[in-house]
């Protein structure tokens, strides 16, 4: 873009949640390009990873959508008007669902690629997200309400596992092992989630697989790149912590057709396993963001967040579907070291934690030649460490 003197003008672009590293993925994914941009990051923490990359041309810290949604809006659209910026991209569940509910709001001042917000929450509710599912013919666990469990409902099998309908990162989610376990569980999540989901527990040595999958304003597909879980925290069920890039055809089209079929836009990523019992891929969630492991998808060539980019700027872009296999990335630091604390087969693994790992290997966090993101990304992990009740409730699912 050039002005009326002839000098090339930035594209200003507002990313939010600096402090989630979605968010340190999106601003070296776009700073590497060298293209005309100007990289804000936002964030309600001073102290977060993506304001301290040599890409980040400016930060702002605004009002912590939490505690007052309504600041946190106000203030976004006012100085998205004052540093006329292009571009809005958010990145965590919570700014993420914002974005979606005002999104009209933001379209008055700004470029973005979400979608609408009755869309979005088919996403972000996973009871809402299992009717469309048995709707499009999309397998998932088996499903009881309480009442079944009241009631001895035939074909029931202990354990089984509690989970809101709304949470990040398995907070919330309880495994229960009898009738009167689960009554007395059941209460205690839905007195802070409510009306949480029974479903039965599919065998561990399932598979887990996620479709990262990015939609333009016409639902139509521009990028796929489909992953395998290795590792995760918690160990029993919980964001990866090493993982790699596959071919999964069955998984991709299923996921294409479901999103696809409900008017999806943007990014979103949509979890399985694979059921042992029956080889079948059941649909266990969809995050309506973009991916917490789209380094990975970057490294491999699929660039997520200058996609969004470029189409939440009207630009066209070609499909790009994932053609390399056996990519890896870990998420080490705090993830993948707590694996290793409570994992009972921590000297059993593949690919090891600090040795032995595989060629073709990057890290979520750590890059060599932006070193300050991943320092200050240590330092809040610490700060935030004092915070036990919310480090104890992360680290081991409630039974």
């Amino acid at each position: 873009m050039i002005n009326v003197m002839g000098e090339v003008m930035m594209t200003k672009i507002l990313i939010i949640d600096g402090h989630d590293r979605r968010a340190l993925a999106g601003v070296r994914s776009i700073g590497e390009r060298k293209e005309n941009y100007y990289i804000i990051i936002g964030s309600s923490r001073k102290l977060n990873a993506s304001r301290f990359s040599k890409y980040c041309n400016e930060f702002v810290c605004y009002p912590d959508p939490d505690e007052d949604e309504e600041g946190f809006v106000n203030f976004l659209i006012e100085y998205i008007k004052e540093k006329q910026i292009q571009a809005l991209l958010p990145m965590g569940d919570r700014v993420a669902e914002i974005a979606s509910k005002n999104k009209e709001k933001f379209k008055k001042v700004t470029n973005l690629l979400v979608p609408d917000f009755d869309v979005f929450m088919i996403a972000r509710d996973k009871g809402i997200t299992l009717e469309y599912a048995k709707k499009h013919n999309v397998p998932y666990p088996k499903t009881y309400k309480i009442e079944d469990i009241e009631n001895d409902a035939e074909g029931i099998a202990y354990p089984v596992i509690i989970k809101p309908r709304i949470s990040s990162a398995s907070m919330g989610i309880v495994i229960a092992n009898s009738k009167e376990h689960v009554i007395e569980c059941y209460k205690k999540v839905d007195a802070e989630y409510k009306d949480p989901i029974i479903q039965e527990i599919i065998p561990d040595v399932g598979e887990h697989y996620q479709a990262n999958l990015l939609f333009d304003e016409n639902s139509e597909v521009k990028a796929s790149c489909i992953k395998k879980k290795i590792r995760q925290f918690p160990v029993t069920g919980g964001p990866s912590t090493f993982f790699k890039t596959v071919y999964n055809k069955e998984i991709e089209e299923l996921s294409i057709r479901f999103l696809k079929g409900i008017n999806w836009v943007g990014p979103a990523e949509v979890e399985y396993m694979i059921d042992p019992r029956d080889g079948i891929p059941k649909l266990m969630e969809i995050n309506p963001r973009l991916s917490a492991t789209i380094r990975l998808s970057c490294f491999a060539g699929v660039d997520f967040p200058y996609l969004i980019l470029q189409n939440a700027l009207g630009k066209e872009t070609e499909l790009i579907k994932n053609n390399k296999y056996d990519y890896y990335c870990q998420w080490f630091f705090p993830g993948d070291l707590l694996n290793f604390i409570f994992n009972k087969n921590r000297f059993k693994q593949e690919y090891g934690y600090v040795f032995k790992k595989p060629k073709n290997i990057c890290h979520s966090v750590f890059k060599g030649n932006d070193i300050m993101p991943y320092i200050a990304n240590v330092m809040a992990l610490l700060v935030s460490a004092f915070n036990f009740k919310r480090v104890l409730k992360f680290i081991k699912p409630k039974n």
